[in-house]
């Protein structure tokens, strides 16, 4: 809707619901604008050190809202009704627990009295209830006979004995319990042997177990007895002559919590024994070695039931890497799976990001291996089929080559290089590479590859090639995010054509970029031509999500450095397929919260946008749109000026660092003028010191104080302790000591680079300001031209109000002066002069960093015209972005439904095997309930009816043509329409429709129904009606025509009237969703049809249109009327009707091809 116009909401009528469009976030929100590749800093006063006139600052701050948040209740207020006496008494009824008043009387479990007088354990005619189970929910003490029986089906239960003062440990077992096999818990009549002893490993400890094999089948072969125990979920470290086993239970239970809490095997190891005796584990059997050897095969038969393998997935997934055992990203753009290739190959310029495939790349080298005595021999189960390459493959790759001699131009990558090695020393693997998709966050097969010695480029570029295999030979734009991008991607063309020829194809769809947070640590020139921000075509990625991961993966390196080879691999390949498995499952909330957070940012920043636009000259905006093609991003986004940054300061220190200054300095200054504008910004209230030990500013002052004492030894060492305000801390910076005292301490070279970057951050802060006053001018202007509109002269002051709480005082050095309240003003050179104006001049910043020989005019200009295409960058992101998810949503969608149609083929396939089609079909179930919550998170109502408004809105001239209907006849069998593969019919006209779902046995649809027409144009007029069987194998069409839409609107049908759009949209919003939400949903109300009534204007524009929803029973359940915009739309429904997404009975569409095309 336009901002300028405000809607007139009316109060609902009396049994009436409205539902309207949720207001957009309040201005204060929207208004505030942080630059991508700069951030708005204040300065302390350092008077120790020798600046000239530094001001104080004077922060102006918005006022805050009067009704302070409510604080939810926290631990102690939910602790607070356990009273001591309340304690007591739940002690007391733990404690009663230990005994139990039926125990050593009669078993009242018993059926029949006894006729056994051994041992004097009777009680009358039963026996006396000596055991009990500490897991059965009811702990009734039983006679051994009864316990035995009541755990046939629980062998491993815990049950005590009655000592007479007290319950000790029992085992079934020493009752005469024993395990049969194969005949439902009795006996095999065939196997007259005694039963075997077998240590059983579940979840509450070991066991000591008998164990009957079934010998109806001669056990001759090495593995028959293995898989008899596999058969009763019964896990054995080895073939020959078992007598360890481990349920799998407790293989489940500790791979999930190995998943989630990162805890090792032999953690878990140990807390088994403690569960089989506390207080002396020592003495309980020790099973780690086959522990590990278990969970190793459990892991790898996992990854290839759930991938498919076992399954033969390949066949039905051709166009991917054989054996492939890694989970896909499902949003990713993956050609002949989610996304057709002809669709690819019709792309749009200005549409490439849709069809950008994201990578990020990252070193880790917290997930080392030591070096130390351990098997060589010891390969991964996986294969390099996971996500990590094949080894051997990947050693003598590396052997093979010599690294590339570092000739990096960036400071920030010079002072990398020279970090202290010293950290690898007893590392045999010092970490990892690794490739994930940059806007998901999955990790891709083949994906990862131990290093040595740090990063390499060669070895990037093998797992970077790896991780894009085969299958990335069908992309056609490749977006790398790598946080050393600016100096690996220079010879990357020369490496992978010499060292791996195969995947020189893909490197002229190769670009890339440095991650959003660490270009901040790279040159100027860096930061502009290798910044997300200014890079065409890739939205609001960021670059930073594999960051994320590594934290969570971190918290594996403390065992995994001691594992095997083999063994390591594998467990991080686990761990990446549950990373990847959780980012799948919550992938279409995220998609829809950030569309959300996408579209509003957008709405704010496009309307900010505008405004700067239309203050400024317009021949200026038509120039500056003409240079932009052809320009460097330097040149756009650059001042042309020599005013210095802080940027510039950091990237001169850290050129210095590459000659006799300690590495790590600069970063380590950098770090402490960042804490102390937190502190200055620190809220002055009352803090507890329980809650002030968590905050985030304490952390850093730990951490800070950590690195002080390595960088600095001579300084008095401090700590931070719990009475001690965070904002009041004394940082030691060397502005804080006197000049004999930074001698003392030895703090020169740390005080030239703190007096560089306050420099910086001062004129950066100067830099903020000007683009502040900027705004504030583009505002008044606003204000000025718009006196007529009372609301929007309210809106513009209130803009106005913020920009101006915005401004800040920085600090002075050389070129800079004292700052003054009454200067923070510049003039508008966008509007006529008046009397006056020449004598007026702009106060002093405005001239700081102005080359030599410009005029002032010309300056304010180049500042203007730096902040336009900025400010544009930011819009043009916003708006990729929002296209962006728009499409990874589809293909989200796509992936879903096609592993739900895969799996359900698998299903099919495997029929006669037992259990294969059972696990095939949950599979698909799963796949299914996760394409329901893709389409319940991408169309929900509101964005249904906008985009059905869309479509109404798109209007364009006639042509001559020739005019198709097709008639669409719902079926049981017919749930929706994908369109992304073709049909053809045998007339001239070129449809794009198929009804694939659900499959029939034999692969085919039922049938659809097609009217062809040629009316009165210069050829025969001629009706033919044709029935088609759809098949997969349709070709695929060539290219895309645009049709439009034609004739009227009545109750049973949906035709409209010389409205232009495609036909493949238009169903799928109204076909597919409104039937496949109804399915989701449940409703039991039905839509018969749609009334529209609406008066067409000349320009194509619809002032208003008004469609009512009918029920089978052809009542009016709701009316939605709609207005000139396609957000401007009120929505009524009748209360007490059931209301949801509905389904049409019948649908007709009339469409018409132009013949030119």
């Amino acid at each position: 809707m336009n901002p300028d116009r405000k809607r007139k909401r009316k109060n609902p009528k009396p049994g009436i619901v409205s539902l309207k469009v949720a207001d957009p976030l309040p201005s204060a929100k929207i208004a505030k604008t942080v630059y991508e590749d700069f951030i708005t800093t204040g300065t302390k006063n350092a008077e120790a050190l020798p600046l000239n006139n530094a001001p104080s600052v004077e922060v102006v701050e918005p006022l805050e809202d009067s009704s302070a948040p409510t604080q939810t209740q926290g631990a102690s207020s939910k602790l607070e009704p356990f009273t001591p006496e309340i304690l007591k008494e739940i002690q007391d009824e733990i404690l009663s627990l230990e005994a139990d008043e039926a125990v050593n009387k009669q078993c009242h479990s018993c059926s029949t009295s006894s006729n056994s007088q051994a041992d004097g354990n009777l009680v009358g005619s039963k026996p006396r209830a000596l055991y009990r189970c500490l897991e059965c929910f009811t702990h009734v003490p039983m006679c051994s006979d009864c316990i035995i029986k009541c755990h046939r089906d629980q062998p491993f239960h815990r049950i005590q004995r009655w000592t007479g003062r007290f319950f000790e440990k029992a085992a079934l077992s020493d009752l005469g319990h024993v395990l049969f096999f194969g005949h439902q818990g009795h006996r095999c009549p065939n196997n007259k042997d005694s039963p075997n002893n077998f240590v059983v490993v579940h979840t509450n400890g070991t066991h000591d177990c008998k164990i009957l094999y079934c010998q109806c089948n001669p056990l001759n072969r090495r593995q028959d007895k293995a898989l008899q125990l596999i058969r009763h979920q019964l896990f054995p470290p080895s073939l020959d002559l078992p007598q360890t086993v481990f349920t799998f239970t407790v293989l489940k239970d500790f791979d999930r919590h190995s998943l989630n809490a990162k805890s090792s095997n032999y953690d878990y190891h140990k807390t088994l024994k403690e569960y089989t005796d506390a207080a002396f584990p020592g003495k309980t059997h020790h099973r780690y070695k086959e522990f590990n050897i278990v969970m190793r095969l459990w892991r790898h038969l996992t990854l290839r039931r759930r991938s498919g393998q076992d399954f033969n997935i390949d066949s039905l997934l051709s166009h991917r890497r054989s054996g492939c055992l890694a989970l896909r990203c499902p949003a990713c753009p993956e050609v002949g799976f989610n996304i057709e290739e002809w669709v690819i190959e019709l792309a749009r310029d200005n549409h490439l990001h849709k069809y950008t495939l994201f990578l990020s790349a990252d070193g880790n080298f917290r997930l080392q291996r030591k070096r130390k005595i351990h098997d060589r021999l010891d390969k991964s189960l996986n294969a390099g089929n996971g996500y990590f390459v094949e080894d051997s493959k990947y050693r003598h790759y590396i052997k093979s080559l010599r690294n590339e001699v570092d000739t990096s131009l960036c400071a920030k990558l010079k002072a990398v290089r020279q970090q202290d090695r010293s950290k690898f020393k007893d590392a045999e693997v010092s970490g990892v590479i690794a490739i994930q998709c940059a806007r998901h966050g999955f990790y891709l097969p083949q994906g990862m590859a131990d290093l040595d010695k740090g990063e390499a480029y060669i070895k990037t570029d093998y797992v970077l090639m790896h991780a894009l295999g085969p299958e990335g030979a069908n992309q056609r734009w490749i977006s790398v995010s790598y946080d050393i991008w600016c100096q690996y991607h220079i010879n990357l063309p020369k490496r992978i054509t010499a060292n791996l020829p195969d995947f020189a194809p893909y490197l002229k769809y190769i670009r890339g970029s440095v991650p959003k947070m660490h270009i901040h640590g790279h040159n100027v020139d860096c930061q502009i031509n290798h910044s997300f921000v200014y890079e065409r075509h890739s939205g609001m990625t960021h670059g930073e999500a594999i960051e994320s991961a590594w934290s969570e993966q971190n918290h594996a390196a403390s065992f995994t450095k001691e594992q095997n080879p083999g063994h390591r691999q594998e467990t991080l390949d686990n761990f990446n397929g549950h990373y990847n498995f959780c980012k799948l499952r919550q992938l279409s909330s995220d998609l829809s919260q950030r569309r959300r957070r996408a579209k509003v940012s957008y709405e704010a920043k496009k309307d900010s946008f505008d405004t700067l636009t239309s203050s400024i000259s317009a021949k200026l905006v038509e120039l500056w749109r003409a240079v932009e093609a052809q320009a460097s991003k330097s040149e756009l986004y650059q001042v042309q000026g020599k005013m210095p940054t802080r940027q510039q300061a950091i990237s001169k220190s850290l050129e210095r660092e590459n000659g006799t200054m300690p590495t790590g300095l600069t970063e380590f200054i950098r770090r402490g003028l960042e804490i102390e504008i937190l502190q200055m910004n620190y809220p002055q209230t009352d803090v507890s010191d329980e809650d002030l030990d968590h905050t985030h500013l304490v952390d850093l002052l730990k951490i800070w104080r950590v690195d002080q004492h390595e960088l600095f030894p001579f300084l008095p060492h401090l700590s931070i302790t719990s009475d001690e305000a965070p904002h009041a801390t004394n940082l030691q910076l060397p502005s804080s000591f006197s000049s004999e005292e930074r001698k003392m301490y030895k703090l020169g070279e740390a005080t030239e680079i703190e007096i560089a970057l306050r420099r910086g951050y001062a004129f950066d802060v100067l830099s903020d300001l000007r683009d502040v006053i900027h705004e504030i001018n583009h505002a008044m202007t606003e204000k000025r031209t718009n006196l007529s509109s009372q609301s929007i002269a309210t809106r513009s002051q209130r803009h106005i109000s913020e920009i101006r709480s915005r401004m800040l005082g920085p600090n002075a050095t050389e070129g800079l002066q004292s700052l003054e309240v009454d200067q923070l003003w510049g003039k508008n050179i966008f509007i006529p002069h008046t009397t006056g104006d020449s004598s007026k001049q702009n106060p002093w910043f405005w001239s700081v960093g102005r080359p030599e020989g410009m005029s002032s005019n010309d300056w304010l200009i180049e500042l203007e015209r730096v902040r336009w295409y900025r400010e544009k960058a930011a819009v043009d992101r916003l708006r990729e972005e929002l296209e962006i998810l728009e499409e990874e949503f589809r293909r989200t969608y796509k992936s879903f439904t096609r592993m739900n149609e895969v799996w359900q083929e698998l299903a099919i396939l495997h029929e006669n095997r037992r259990g294969y089609p059972a696990y095939a079909w949950r599979q698909a179930d799963i796949y299914s309930k996760f394409a329901n919550e893709c389409l319940f998170y991408w169309k929900d109502i509101r964005t249904f009816i906008l985009d059905f408004i869309n479509i109404l809105f798109e209007t364009s001239g006639r042509k001559h043509s020739i005019t198709a209907q097709f008639q669409f006849i719902r079926s049981a069998n017919i749930r929706k329409y994908d369109l992304d593969n073709p049909i053809h019919t045998q007339s001239t006209i070129r449809t794009y429709l198929k009804a694939p779902g659900p499959y029939m046995v034999d692969g085919r649809v039922p049938a659809l129904f097609l009217r062809s027409s040629q009316p009165s144009l210069p050829y025969t007029s001629t009706t033919s009606t044709t029935t088609i069987q759809s098949h997969n194998n349709m070709p695929n069409p060539q290219t895309q025509l645009p049709v439009y839409m034609y004739t009227s609107v009545n109750r049973k049908n949906i035709e409209l009237n010389g409205i232009p759009t495609y036909i493949a949209p238009f169903i799928r919003w109204v076909w597919a969703d409104i039937m496949e939400y109804a399915t989701l949903k449940g409703i039991t109300t039905h839509l018969k049809g749609f009334i529209g009534t609406g008066t067409y204007e000349a320009d194509g524009d619809i002032p208003r249109i008004q469609i009512s929803f009918f029920d089978g029973a052809d009542t009016t359940i709701g009316t939605l009327t709609v207005y000139n915009e396609i957000d401007d739309f009120a929505l009524e429904f009748v209360e007490g009707t059931e209301w949801g997404h509905g389904c049409i009975e019948e649908l007709k569409l009339g469409f018409v091809v132009p013949l030119d095309t």
